[in-house]
């Protein structure tokens, strides 16, 4: 009689099923390994979550809802919702451990911060690096063979640019398409296309400020140098936590938040690029050079560089001048040629986008001593002048974000911006004029204040009083 061994087949962690329904209807269901967070499960899957501190379980704004099956309440979990909140189904995302298949409603991510749209700047002269040159050609003959790209260059003796081989590629059929009529856009000295017509009064570029917190694009007119539409949103990368501290410490942890923050970032871009081209009527393939500012760690990791070398000492960054890049290369769909114009950075805190302030303000060609002073997520300080320059930075994200406030939240629609005392009467106000749900940090500042005036008030009150009493004494 034989014995039948038999098969074992080797063990495989358990998988539960969990369906995020979003605020704006959009539902996606994934399945994770047990015991996963329901952070981690929605942030893999592009379900952006509210967080601060990046699922480390310190700033209790990663709330959800189990709608459908059965979640523990975590320890954290009662020092951010009520009795009824819990009974409820609200839960911490990352403090959520899913051991069963789970329905979770996530609250809506107001993603438009508000953000200041408009400046002050020095007055330059526009003298932009996108120039365009319209020409007008004679056809060859039997007795004229000049080549097609000889023949445009002629039309252009004062200049002597450099030709990549795809211009070349489409140049004859563009030439004779054209009739021999045709506007050549340069960049600097690089010559980036050859476009049918006259064309020359339609020249286009998109400048970003890449900021931890909100991102910014600005379309500006080269013609005018006026800008066109200015938008802002919030980072994408934001679930990943609200400062770069927490985003560096995100790709140490796991080698594939590099390519998800990576990819979030260009998303952000991508997005607002689409909606200042729109709000426009601009065609995006017009727009034939971007700039992009930004701390050094949102560049690095926009660009897919690993940041860890940024975190601890000697805090050492990639390139202190990046290499010339393409705008493809942050994923946008502008003129496929445009290039991305970079600032170089000062240290691995005082990035790109002081450089960028100090050339906008003038701050060093001034003999006066001035200090310029960008505060944001990270903030930074800048005291110089003609003669020399010192700067230095440091974290402002967790204030201006009311981080660890019971009721606070970064400056967008719902937020109370302002608070003030009329006619003994407490007046808020509110970004989007919209029922509040939380404090940011002007909001915060002004409480502050409005408490102190009340109790100078009230100590007023008490003495007026007192000097009535003795009055109606004598």
């Amino acid at each position: 009689m034989s014995v039948v061994e038999p098969v074992i087949e080797e063990a495989h962690p358990e998988r539960v099923r969990l369906v995020f329904e979003q605020a704006d209807g959009t539902v996606k269901e994934t399945r994770v390994p047990a015991g996963t967070t329901l952070f981690d499960g929605a942030s893999w899957n592009g379900v952006a979550i509210d967080s601060t501190c990046g699922g480390h379980g310190t700033c209790k704004k990663c709330k959800v809802r189990v709608a459908s099956g059965d979640q523990a309440v975590s320890a954290v979990d009662p020092r951010a919702f009520t009795p009824e909140q819990l009974r409820a189904g609200w839960r911490l995302a990352c403090r959520a451990h899913a051991a069963e298949d789970l329905v979770v409603e996530v609250p809506a991510l107001q993603t438009r911060p508000k953000a200041a749209l408009a400046g002050v700047g020095r007055h330059v002269i526009l003298r932009p690096a996108v120039q365009k040159r319209y020409v007008e050609l004679t056809e060859p003959t039997l007795e004229d063979q000049t080549s097609d790209l000889e023949r445009l260059l002629q039309a252009m003796d004062d200049i002597e640019p450099r030709v990549p081989l795809e211009v070349v590629r489409t140049l004859g059929r563009t030439l004779r398409d054209a009739d021999w009529k045709v506007t050549a856009v340069l960049v600097d000295d690089l010559l980036i296309d050859v476009e049918p017509g006259d064309t020359s009064s339609r020249r286009h570029a998109l400048a970003f400020d890449l900021g931890t917190t909100t991102v910014v694009a600005t379309l500006l007119d080269l013609e005018t140098g006026q800008p066109l539409s200015v938008r802002s949103m919030l980072n994408m990368q934001q679930p990943f936590g609200a400062d770069v501290i927490s985003r560096i410490s995100a790709t140490m942890l796991d080698h594939e938040a590099l390519e998800a923050l990576r990819t979030r970032a260009q998303e952000t871009l991508a997005q607002l690029a689409r909606e200042v081209c729109q709000e426009s009527t601009i065609d995006m393939r017009e727009i034939y050079e971007v700039v992009v500012t930004g701390n050094v760690t949102m560049i690095q990791l926009a660009l897919g560089i690993d940041p860890e070398p940024l975190s601890m000492a000697p805090f050492t960054i990639a390139a202190r001048r990046l290499p010339e890049t393409a705008a493809s290369e942050f994923g946008l769909s502008v003129h496929e040629r445009a290039p991305a114009v970079l600032f170089p950075a000062l240290g691995a805190y005082v990035g790109p986008d002081i450089v960028a302030g100090i050339l906008a303000t003038g701050l060093t060609l001034d003999r006066r001593t001035r200090l310029f002073i960008d505060v944001g997520t990270n903030s930074e300080i800048v005291l110089g002048s003609s003669a020399e320059a010192l700067a230095t930075a440091a974290p402002a994200g967790p204030a201006f974000e009311a981080a660890q406030i019971r009721c606070g939240m970064r400056a967008a629609e719902g937020a109370i911006e302002g608070v003030r005392i009329v006619d003994g009467a407490v007046e808020l106000t509110v970004i989007g004029d919209v029922e509040p749900v939380g404090l940011c940090v002007s909001g915060l500042v002004d409480a502050g204040n409005v408490a102190g005036e009340g109790a100078k008030i009230a100590a007023l009150s008490v003495t007026e009083r007192a000097a009535a009493n003795a009055v109606l004494d004598e």
